[in-house]
């Protein structure tokens, strides 16, 4: 995949061979930029994180301005070091913020009957209850709307799922918030509760304005 520029062109417009830009999207031989284009959407970042890491954070410190008014971040396949929750901070000036969220998450385990609300103000909830068994496993979405204005809130929806117990428990996490302050936002970071993160994939896309 090329690296797609602010014109949504690449090497400062000038196309590499066998790329075709169309609708302002780069394309790669393999095609997945057109499936992304007709979708309405833009990759502008993906971290891989191999297995046998061993990562206090996963970061997209550029990629997030004002192109778009919503941009997802995919997530799937995260493995920690130590079983607990995925969190996120969204990055402003430069710094991982820790302070000023406001949501509401509702976690409900496969077994259980009920919700149960979740309402940290230090981080944003991307996971519940994400196990370090062999076939355990988190994936989800965090989308962000309108990151990078200036005198509003930002805010923000979760939708996930996360498995522990070697596979045989699995907590749904779904939910929305905001961050309460008038900075616009440039990034955001994952991180695990505590211990690492070991494995996994993050992807950044931006969401075609209409």
């Amino acid at each position: 995949m090329f690296k797609q520029s602010a014109s949504g062109l690449v090497n400062g417009g000038v196309l590499p061979p066998t790329t075709t830009a169309i609708n302002q999207q780069v394309l790669s031989p393999d095609g997945k930029s057109l499936v992304l284009a007709q979708q309405g959407l833009a990759l502008l970042g993906e971290q891989i994180v191999p297995a046998g890491s061993a990562l206090a954070s996963v970061a997209f410190t550029t990629g997030i301005d004002g192109t778009y008014s919503q941009y997802w971040v995919e997530f799937d396949g995260v493995v920690p070091s130590v079983a607990g929750p995925l969190e996120a901070l969204l990055i402003a000036g430069g710094v991982a913020q820790s302070t000023g969220y406001l949501q509401h998450m509702a976690t409900q385990v496969a077994s259980a009957a009920s919700y149960v609300g979740v309402i940290p103000t230090s981080y944003i909830l991307c996971a519940q209850s994400v196990g370090i068994g062999s076939s355990d496993t988190a994936s989800g979405l965090l989308t962000l709307f309108n990151p990078a204005t200036t005198g509003k809130v930002k805010d923000f929806l979760v939708e996930a799922t996360a498995s522990s117990s070697a596979g045989t428990v699995m907590t749904s996490t779904s939910g929305s918030g905001c961050w309460v302050s008038n900075a616009p936002t440039t990034g955001v970071q994952f991180q695990m509760s505590s211990g690492y993160i070991t494995a996994g994939n993050f992807r950044l896309y931006g969401v075609r304005n209409q």
